[in-house]
Parts: C-alpha cells; sequence; structure tokens
C-alpha cells in the first residue's frame, strides 16, 4: 500500500536491507498500477542528487525527415520514403538559403531551423489519422497485414519487365514473373472475372484463358485456351487449346488441340489433333492427328491419321494411315495404310498397304501391297510383301512376297513367291514358286515349282515341277519331276547376243513358242555364264518375237563368254502320272508307276472302251510293238504299230 515520502525513508537509513514488503510499499507509492489512457508507460528515474522519481518513458519518434533539397524533403519511416514535402509555400525567398534541418514530433508537427537557429513549424496533421500517420494507402511492407490496391497502376517484380493491366482474378492463383495478368471475360460470366477453379504455375500460364476448371503447369501452359476440364502438365502443353476434358502432359502436348475428351503423355503428342475421344502416349504420338477415338502408342504412332476407330501401338504405326477401323501393333505397323478396317501386327506389318479388310501377321507381311482388293491374309514374316494379287491368302515365312496372282492360297515357307498365276492353291516349302499357271493345285515341297502350265494339279515332293503342258496331273513323290530334255530342238547364241540392260538375249529363230507365252529352258555354255544364268539352270523365259527371248525370273547382268546355249523340254498335254518317280512319255498317257514298277494288277476286269484299241506289247528283243486287240466276231487280232 501507498507510504508518505517519510515513511519511505526509514527503510532505506538504517542500512539494513529493506524486506519484500518494504519494496512492494516503494512501487505503490511512486507508480500507478495502470497509466492514464493515452500515456507512456512510466519508469523509475534518478537524478543527479540520486532522488529517486517516476516519469514517463521517452518515445523515439516513428518518422524522420530528409535532408532539404530545392525546396523538398521527404517524410521517412525506417529510412524509406513515404511522403514527399514541397515546402514552398512555407518559406520565401529570403529564408529559402538558411533552411538547415528539420524535426517532426508525434504529434505530425514539423520543426524547421534556419542558419541563424530561428526556426518556424509546419502542421503535417493531414498526413496522420489517429494520432499516428496514417499509411492505410500505402504499400504495405513485410509482416503487414492490410491488402493493397494498385488501382490502374502497373505492377512491377524487382528487375522484371512491367506487366500490362492490373491483377483482377477470382478463385485463380498465379506465380511467375508474368503472374499478374489481366484475365478476357469468360463466355458464362458478364464480369472480367473467371469463374470456376483453375491454376496457373508458370511464366505466361492461363494467360488468356477462358476455360473453366483449368490447370496449367509450365510455360505458357494452356495459354489462350478455351476449353473446360483441362490440365495442361508442361511447356506450352494445350496451348491454344478448344477442346474440353483434355488432359496434356508433357512440352507441346495438345497443343492447337480441337478434340475433346483427348488425352495427350509425352512431347507433342496430340499436337493439332481434330478427333475427338482420343488417346496419345509418346513423343510426337497423334500429332495432327485428324481420326475420331484413335489411340496412339509410342514414338509418332498415328501421326498425321486420317483414319476413325484406329489403334496404333509402336514407333510410327499407323502414321499417316488414311482409312477407318485400321490396328498397327509394330514398327511403322500400317504406315502410310491407305487401307480400311486393316490389322496389322509386326515390325512393318501392312507399311504402305493399299488394301482393304487386311490381316497382317509378321515381320514386313503385306508391307507395300499394292492390291486394292480385299481381305488379303498374310500370316509370316515378308508374307504377301509386295503383293499386287486380290483375295489371297497366304501362312509362312516369304509365302506369296512379289505375287501378282489373284484368289491365292498358300501354306508353308515361300510357298506361291513370285507366283504369277491366279486360282492356285500351294502347301509345302516353295511350292509354286515362280508358278506362271492358272487354277493349279501343288501340294508337297517344291511341288510345281517353275510351273506354266494351266489346270495342273500335283501331290508329292517335287511333283509336276518344270511342267509347261495342259491338263497335267502328277501324284506321287517326285511323280513328274524331271526337265525331260529335247535336245533337238537346241539353239545356241553367242555372248554378244546377250542383252543384258533389257534382261532379254536373241535367239535367231528359236522356234520356242508363240509370242507372249513362257516356256521352260535349261541354260548351257562352254565358256563363262552370264551373271543370273549359271550353267544347268532351269528358268522361265517369255517369247517377245520369233527372235528373242526375255528372262522372267532371273536377272541378267553381264554376258558371259564363249557359246551359250538353251535346251527346250517335251511338253506333254492332258497325261497324268502316278506312283513315285513316274514319268510321261508324251500327251494324252496314263503312267502308272515308274521302270522299276513290274506288274500292274486288278481284281476285275480291264475294259478297254475304244473301237478298235486293245494292248499293246512290245517284243522281247524291244524292236517292235504289237497291240492285241479283236475285230468284230470276237476273234484275237494282232497288229504290229511300231
Amino acid at each position: 500500500m501507498k507510504q508518505n515520502k517519510e515513511t519511505l525513508k526509514k527503510y532505506f537509513e538504517t542500512g539494513d536491507k529493506p524486506t519484500q514488503q518494504q519494496y512492494a510499499e516503494l512501487i505503490d507509492s511512486y507508480v500507478d498500477s495502470k497509466p492514464p489512457e493515452g500515456k507512456a508507460n512510466r519508469r523509475f528515474v534518478i537524478d543527479e542528487t540520486g532522488e529517486v522519481n517516476v516519469a514517463e518513458e521517452e518515445r523515439t519518434p516513428e518518422y524522420t525527415l530528409s535532408d532539404i533539397v530545392n525546396n523538398k524533403l521527404s517524410l521517412l519511416k525506417d529510412g524509406i520514403t513515404v511522403k514527399e514535402i514541397d515546402l514552398t509555400p512555407y518559406i520565401d525567398d529570403t529564408n529559402l538559403a538558411r533552411l538547415v534541418s528539420g524535426t517532426v514530433d508525434n504529434n505530425g508537427i514539423a520543426t524547421f531551423t534556419r542558419d541563424d537557429n530561428s526556426i518556424f513549424t509546419v502542421d503535417l496533421s493531414n498526413l496522420k489519422g489517429g494520432g499516428a500517420v496514417d499509411v492505410s494507402n500505402l504499400v504495405p511492407y513485410t509482416g503487414a497485414t492490410q491488402d493493397v490496391d494498385l488501382g490502374n497502376h502497373y505492377l512491377k517484380l524487382g528487375k522484371e519487365r512491367t506487366v500490362l493491366n492490373k491483377a483482377k482474378h477470382k478463385d485463380l492463383l498465379y506465380i511467375g514473373n508474368d503472374s499478374f495478368l489481366k484475365q478476357q471475360t469468360h463466355v458464362h460470366n458478364e464480369t472480367d472475372y473467371i469463374d470456376g477453379e483453375s491454376i496457373g504455375l508458370g511464366k505466361k500460364a492461363l494467360l488468356n484463358n477462358t476455360g473453366i476448371n483449368v490447370v496449367g503447369t509450365g510455360i505458357s501452359a494452356a495459354q489462350n485456351n478455351t476449353g473446360a476440364n483441362v490440365v495442361a502438365n508442361g511447356n506450352y502443353a494445350a496451348q491454344n487449346n478448344t477442346g474440353n476434358y483434355a488432359t496434356a502432359i508433357g512440352d507441346f502436348a495438345l497443343r492447337m488441340n480441337t478434340g475433346g475428351t483427348s488425352v495427350g503423355v509425352g512431347y507433342s503428342s496430340g499436337a493439332d489433333n481434330t478427333g475427338d475421344s482420343s488417346v496419345f502416349v509418346g513423343v510426337s504420338s497423334g500429332a495432327s492427328n485428324r481420326g475420331r477415338y484413335t489411340t496412339g502408342i509410342g514414338y509418332n504412332a498415328a501421326s498425321s491419321n486420317k483414319g476413325a476407330f484406329s489403334t496404333a501401338v509402336g514407333h510410327s504405326a499407323l502414321a499417316l494411315n488414311t482409312h477407318d477401323g485400321s490396328t498397327g501393333v509394330g514398327y511403322q505397323s500400317g504406315e502410310s495404310n491407305t487401307g480400311s478396317l486393316a490389322t496389322f501386327l509386326g515390325f512393318r506389318a501392312g507399311y504402305q498397304n493399299k488394301g482393304n479388310n487386311c490381316i497382317a501377321i509378321g515381320n514386313n507381311a503385306l508391307s507395300s501391297n499394292a492390291s486394292t482388293g480385299h481381305t488379303p491374309i498374310a500370316i509370316g514374316n515378308h508374307a504377301l510383301r509386295y503383293n499386287t494379287g486380290y483375295d489371297s491368302v497366304v501362312v509362312g515365312y516369304f509365302s506369296g512376297i512379289k505375287n501378282i496372282g489373284n484368289r491365292i492360297v498358300g501354306l508353308g515357307n515361300s510357298t506361291l513367291s513370285e507366283n504369277k498365276g491366279s486360282s492356285v492353291v500351294a502347301i509345302g516349302y516353295t511350292s509354286a514358286r515362280q508358278n506362271l499357271g492358272n487354277y493349279t493345285i501343288g501340294i508337297g515341297d517344291e511341288s510345281i515349282v517353275n510351273n506354266t502350265g494351266n489346270d495342273v494339279m500335283a501331290l508329292g515332293y517335287q511333283s509336276l515341277r518344270y511342267n509347261s503342258g495342259e491338263k497335267n496331273i502328277a501324284l506321287g513323290v517326285r511323280s513328274w519331276n524331271s526337265f525331260i530334255e529335247d535336245t533337238t530342238k537346241s539353239k545356241s547364241f553367242t555372248a554378244a547376243e546377250v542383252d543384258f540392260e533389257n534382261n532379254r538375249v536373241t535367239v535367231i529363230n528359236h522356234g520356242f513358242g508363240t509370242a507372249d507365252s513362257i516356256v521352260n529352258l535349261k541354260f548351257r555354255t562352254t565358256g563363262t555364264a552370264p551373271t543370273g544364268l549359271p550353267n544347268g539352270m532351269i528358268g522361265s523365259f517369255k517369247i517377245i518375237d520369233a527372235n528373242t527371248l526375255e528372262s522372267v525370273a532371273q536377272n541378267i547382268d553381264t554376258a558371259g563368254t564363249g557359246l551359250h546355249t538353251f535346251i527346250p523340254q517335251f511338253i506333254y498335254n492332258n497325261t497324268t502320272v502316278i506312283g513315285y518317280n513316274s514319268q510321261p512319255t508324251k500327251s494324252n498317257q496314263v503312267v502308272l508307276g515308274n521302270a522299276a514298277t513290274e506288274e500292274v494288277t486288278t481284281a476285275k476286269d480291264y475294259k478297254s472302251t475304244g473301237s478298235g484299241y486293245g494292248v499293246i506289247l512290245k517284243t522281247p528283243d524291244g524292236s517292235k510293238d504289237f497291240r492285241i486287240s479283236i475285230d468284230n466276231s470276237g476273234n484275237v487280232v494282232t497288229t504290229q504299230v511300231v
């Protein structure tokens, strides 16, 4: 409790340490428990005589004045100019040069001193409010709790360039050097605000965006975007996008996209895409795609594709594809395809294919297929590669390669390779290779190889090989497999008559057949064989005219040296041979067995239906043939026929 001064002096005169209660009474006597409102805090002050008194705490002025320059001085707070003051109204020419300093107190009164120590005051209370300088309209400093209204002024961040237009956003977060940008009017809102939750992170991210619910991350991400519900992650991702529900991940992904409900993952994926409901994963996948409901996975997959409902998996799969409903799986599978409803599986399968309703499985299967017909099916590496025929089905490595025939079926490696005949069935390794005949069937490895005849059928290994006749049948392993030389019709020519630049040979009056027909010939030479025509080779040649032949399958690269010869074979028609290694000897013949066959038996009668015909028998010395037949009375008649 409070005590008078005499009582308090006694506490300190004895030299003893005052008690705690005495200290409390001392404080209560000199200091109020609560200073008056608006007054400074109080504190103990010891004067020069040692007396202890209570005085108000001195307050350091919050504001100071700068030096006077050109009749102007600045009001400073923590060394920062908050207001510039023009002193011209308060001074004249007589005292202008004598102003040397000035101060301002807490009540806003500025005191100026001249060089003769005379002073004058200026009331700056118009700059204060409520007893202190009003800074409500000034830019807040660190730790401030007030907002900033830039009015129509520009905002400049450090040394970055000035960004035109004030910031005016609703529910939007902008971060970066070009963060504060004016939004355009949204199509669903009459104000300058964007309605919807949109976020932009990066320089120019969401610049001029008018879409709602947009997220843009990266330089110019979703810039000029008008689509709603868009996610853009990457520099320039979804820039100038107009499609709704678009997801772009990667630099330039879905840039210039107009397709709705589209996804682009990877650098430039889906850029300039116009197809709705499309998905692209991989660098440049789906770039410039025009097809709806397209899926492209892999570098450049489905780029520049025009076909709808297309699926491309693999580097450049279905790139430049032009038709609908195609599927390509594998490197360049279906690239530059112009056929519709095609399926390609394998490295470059269906590359540059032109056929419709195609199926190609295997590396380069149906690659460069030029046929515009329907339903070619190729299974196997290089199957039907370079094919020009339609309605073809082949299965096997190199089967049907370079085929030009229509309606063919091949099963086995290299079957129907370089085939030119139509309506052909070939089963077995190299069966019908370089076949030229139509309506033919070959079953067995190397059956009807180099066949030139129509309406033939062969069953068995190497059966009917090199055949040139019509309507022939060979049944059995190696049946009719020999090139039966007709040496009486051989024709020779010199190296000078080999026109290798045109793949032709001049043989005067060759007599091998009529113009445009194709024959098999055996090549022999006494010197050096031309490149492409090895000695002893059997090949197919087209008759150009009575003096000129052109190689069909072999490329002649040199003329060779010495004397060359072409040997034709006997040509038989309407002949059937049955049995292992059975060989014909004439046309219109049926051969049972080979030279080793000793007997032909039957459980019933042998019947000859031709009038005047019977059984021909050879004499024991082999010099004569006799026919045994009967006359009209049933008598046996023997007639020599040879």
